[in-house]
């Protein structure tokens, strides 16, 4: 999923600025953390460079984990961004499966006025719902 964002929003070639948000799974989950590492490591020098923007600067795992895997934990976590840095546009959301972008996707269709961001997850259309 850390790849086709890279493609997506076309960083090898120097594009942005884009501001994102990271979501990780639940901490209890190996797989979660094998996930967030695996993507972190490819976004992770984008993010160095300037061309990735967090605006939470919540790039840990245990900063973006969702607890169970809910989506009512995603939304809640989305939705307290969103407050936190109300008219942020937002390029891309990193999901790692479909429950917790479906949570992401209710807490931007209540409170987002912007283009609807790219949402990686499992079997997620990734241009975004």
């Amino acid at each position: 999923m850390g790849e086709y964002l890279e493609a997506a929003l076309n960083l090898k070639s120097g594009a942005g600025p884009f501001n994102i948000e990271v979501f990780a799974g639940d901490p209890k989950d190996n797989n979660a953390h094998l996930f967030f590492e695996g993507s972190m490591k490819v976004l992770k020098p984008y993010i160095d460079k300037g061309q990735l923007v967090i605006p939470s600067k919540e790039t840990s795992f245990d900063q973006a984990a969702t607890k169970d895997w809910d989506a009512k934990n995603a939304t809640a976590r989305m939705e307290k961004l969103l407050a936190a840095n109300p008219g942020t546009s937002y390029a891309a959301i990193l999901s790692p499966n479909d429950g917790v972008a479906g949570g992401i996707r209710e807490a931007l269709s209540k409170g987002y006025s912007g283009s609807f961001p790219l949402i990686t997850g499992t079997g997620c259309r990734a241009q975004g719902y």
